[in-house]
């Protein structure tokens, strides 16, 4: 098999040693047609009959921008009246994304239609992710071979997991071009220390320095182009800050001469980004690196400086290299306190972005991308390519070691900087797929050739050839066979990855909701494409907010064209005064406080806010109670089959919130009928076991608790409990103030509930009265539902109007008092004012 491989090696690598550049061009081309037709898989799934969806919520404001871009071609939106309401957003990332995808609309004459802008946008992904083959091949080669880069092209043409899905046709974001300029960014830097180190620039040698300058800039330009992407950028000035200072100590340690090299191409390079960031790309206040702030230039001016620094500590410390290791301790030391009580905002932005960078925080916490990277996530996304860069890391600092070339530092540096932060947050998932794809290639071209036996030198000599341990000589066949198991796995998981991915996808219930949003509730009075700045925006009076849970904020603006009051950015989510603080509202009196703060006229529920997302809601709102004071988690014995099953039981106070009054009761009083009573054991330290579970009237299984809690029970505890939505544990207030105006066509198989639903808040017309008051509706799905409310105070405040209704869902008759003769009709001023009716 050895000999084999060999043979074959020796064949195609002849081939292409006659033919070089003609036969690595045609693969290369090979690998981006791959890359490309892989990324098309679910281009006839997205788009039909005139209708284009992309994956995802984030992409969908993305579009908002290249729409908006498209119509004011190259204007760029910093700042967007239509999300975030009351304040609007200042936009946290750059228009670079935007303007190439809005020129390739405008330049494929798609600007026509949204449809058409759509299809042409989602082809940008998959174009990034083709043009990183080649970009994947030149930085292999250059730290390694031409069969190094061949193998990365190869293998960064077929990544599965979050890196395709990020390169794929419909997933419009601009994760592809954060991956594309980062690449081309290290690419340049490495050119740059490949050039430095074989030609040192010297004033004496004008043209070197001049190619060391252009380079520098080269750099500092791709820099800037990857800022212009996103903020996160930054991680690359902290990969070059890292590689500088293990570079210097490196250098010092060996006893080599100062590197002003080094020194160079940072100042050039980070000294243009200093000089073009600063005044124009700076838009927001405060010291965050997580947005464009000040904090930014704080960074690069402190990596110029650091660098000179370690220049003037390789000067005066020259051939002491103990002197100079003491030295950059002692300075960091002194940095670090002097920074800290001299000038504690640039502490502050340090610290408190290196916490946003890597750790977790109540805000992060429901989204997905934000979670650490586990390693089955890990392993669906890389399979065999994890163990082949573990071998390829290994590689790496063994030529490091022996050839102590600058570029294998710096891409160890950026390796560490990208495994570190992919694996606190795993959605820095698409920048671990392009070291997993050099450092790999490198570490199989490496061990490949360490694996053959060599001798034919000695031979010629007639000396004896050399013996080799017999493992080694299959290390190479090793290599090869995992190659070959993550081209297959790979392409497998490429494949079947669109199933999963269309999970993402908007449903159409939500498509449909949108376009009666945008047709039938007024407008805001806001210009959807309009052109806006911060300075002095204000809200026109009509102006209104909308309330749904913050993941779909974006289909709220781009499809709806209303604003949300929260969205995917997690604006308004958190706090006494967020969307969540009103979702989660325990009384109607909280949720209008909150409602009033924000604007909102509007309010838009789901099925899975009342069911798979409330536990996310739940913990959002109070991490401490969690979902675990709304709902039960219980272990059942299982009949005639020993063991437990796990049993979730939804407890009272689920029912009080605003969530289920809205979606599971439409606003309307709602009463106890069927309950379970369950006793369980609190002895056990885990999740508690079932001792007893009898489905009972509301009202005998309160008493069955009331008896029980008479007695001791030592580690046992009974309670009631609902396994329905729609079945409350106490008698539920109807909602004065919100009226349901809207349902989707979808009814959920397990509820009954239909999927979406519309309600807008309103003053609510005063009737007279006592008891019970009711109103039967028919909604615009044709369901027919009774509207009840309790009076207060001798009074109802009720939401709907019997006449002038200007939405679907319609009273089919006047209010009634029950167990009365008295009958009122209310007309939709006196809804909107809080008029008295008599």
């Amino acid at each position: 098999m050895l000999i084999l491989t060999e043979k074959v090696t020796q064949e195609v690598s002849g081939i292409i040693r006659k033919h070089p550049r003609a036969l690595i061009f045609i693969l290369l081309l090979v690998f981006m047609a791959v890359a490309f037709a892989l990324r098309l898989i679910d281009l006839p799934y997205l788009v039909h009959d005139h209708i284009a969806l992309v994956f995802g919520a984030d992409p969908w404001y993305n579009l908002r921008q290249i729409e908006v871009m498209v119509t004011h071609f190259p204007h760029y939106n910093w700042f967007d009246p239509m999300t975030a309401f009351p304040r609007g957003k200042v936009i946290d990332w750059g228009p670079l994304f935007p303007f190439i995808t809005s020129g390739i609309v405008l330049l494929a004459g798609a600007a026509g239609s949204r449809y058409e802008m759509i299809y042409a946008a989602s082809f940008v992904p998959p174009l990034m992710g083709a043009l990183m083959v080649p970009l994947v091949f030149f930085i292999a080669r250059r730290l390694c071979d031409w069969r190094a880069g061949l193998i990365a092209a190869g293998m960064i043409a077929i990544i599965p997991g979050g890196y395709l899905l990020r390169t794929s046709f419909g997933f419009v974001d601009h994760h592809a071009a954060e991956a594309l300029f980062s690449s081309l960014f290290c690419l340049i830097y490495i050119l740059a220390l490949y050039h430095t180190r074989k030609h040192e620039p010297s004033l004496k040698d004008r043209k070197g320095l001049a190619l060391t300058a252009g380079l520098a800039l080269a750099a500092g330009v791709a820099y800037l182009l990857g800022l212009l992407v996103m903020p996160t950028m930054i991680l690359f000035a902290l990969v070059v800050a890292l590689y500088t200072l293990a570079q210097f100590i490196a250098d010092a340690w060996n006893g080599k001469k100062p590197n002003s090299t080094l020194t160079f191409i940072n100042v050039v390079a980070f000294g243009l980004v200093l000089a073009v960031y600063t005044p124009f790309l700076v838009q927001r206040q405060g010291t965050t690196l997580f947005y464009y702030s000040i904090a930014h230039s704080y960074m690069y001016a402190l990596l110029i400086l650091g660098t000179l620094v370690l220049l003037g500590f390789s000067f005066a410390f020259r051939n002491k290299r103990t002197y100079f290791l003491g030295a950059v301790i002692a300075a960091v030391i002194a940095g670090t306190a002097v920074l800290a009580a001299l000038v504690p905002r640039v502490w502050t932005t340090i610290t408190g972005s290196f916490g946003a960078f890597f750790g977790q925080s109540a805000l992060l916490y429901p989204i997905s991308e934000m979670e650490p990277l586990d390693l089955a996530t890990a392993w669906s996304s890389f399979n065999w390519g994890l163990i082949l860069l573990a071998a390829g890391l290994v590689v790496l600092c063994v030529m490091w070691m022996r050839k102590r070339h600058p570029w294998h530092l710096f891409t160890l540096a950026w390796a560490g900087v990208i495994l570190f932060s992919a694996v606190l947050h795993a959605r820095y998932e698409y920048y671990l797929a392009v070291i997993v794809a050099l450092v790999s290639a490198i570490g199989a071209v490496y061990i490949f050739e360490w694996s053959r036996v060599k001798g034919a030198e000695n031979n010629k000599k007639k000396e004896k050839t050399k013996e080799y341990p017999a493992w080694r000589k299959y290390a190479g066949e090793g290599i090869l066979l995992l190659l070959v198991l993550f081209t297959v796995f790979s392409l497998y998981s490429d494949i079947t990855a669109p199933e999963e991915f269309r999970t993402t996808i908007i449903t159409e219930d939500w498509v449909t909701t949108m376009d009666w949003i945008a047709g039938n509730t007024p407008s805001p009075g806001v210009d959807y494409l309009g052109e806006y700045t911060k300075t002095g925006w204000q809200y026109p009076p009509q102006a209104y907010g909308v309330i749904s849970l913050w993941d779909s904020g974006h289909w709220i603006t781009f499809l709806g064209e209303r604003i949300p009051n929260s969205n995917p950015f997690q604006d308004n989510v958190l706090g006494k005064t967020s969307t969540t603080a009103f979702l989660m509202a325990g009384s109607e009196a909280d949720a209008e406080k909150v409602a009033e703060k924000l604007g909102s006229r509007f309010v838009i529920t789901d099925i899975k806010l009342a069911n798979t997302k409330f536990e996310n809601t739940a913990t959002w709102y109070n991490s401490a109670l969690g979902s675990g004071y709304y709902t039960m988690n219980f272990l059942a014995p299982v009949q005639d089959g020993g063991g437990y099953t796990p049993l979730t039981m939804v407890a009272p106070p689920y029912y009080t919130t605003m969530i289920a009054r809205l979606q599971d009761f439409d606003g309307s009083m709602a009463r106890p009928s069927q309950a379970y009573y369950i006793e369980y054991r609190t002895d056990t330290g885990k999740t508690a076991e079932v001792t007893r579970l009898l489905p009972l009237p509301y009202d005998e299984a309160v008493a069955m608790v009331q008896e029980f809690s008479g007695r001791t029970h030592a580690g046992t505890a009974a309670g009631v409990y609902s396994s329905s939505l729609t079945v409350p544990l106490s008698n539920i207030p109807a909602l004065q103030h919100y009226r349901l105006v809207y349902e989707s066509p979808r009814v959920d198989p397990l509820t009954g509930l239909h999927e979406v639903k519309v309600f807008e808040r309103v003053e609510g017309a005063k009737i007279s009265g006592e008891g019970e008051i009711e109103l039967e509706l028919v909604t615009n799905q044709g369901r027919t539902m009774v509207y009840r409310q309790e009076s207060v105070n001798g009074t109802f405040t009720v939401p709907y109007s019997t006449t002038g209704n200007p939405y679907p869902v319609r009273a089919a008759g006047p209010y009634t008092i029950v167990n009365s003769s008295r009958t009122f009709e209310v007309t939709e001023d006196d809804v909107q004012q809080g008029r008295q009716v008599s």
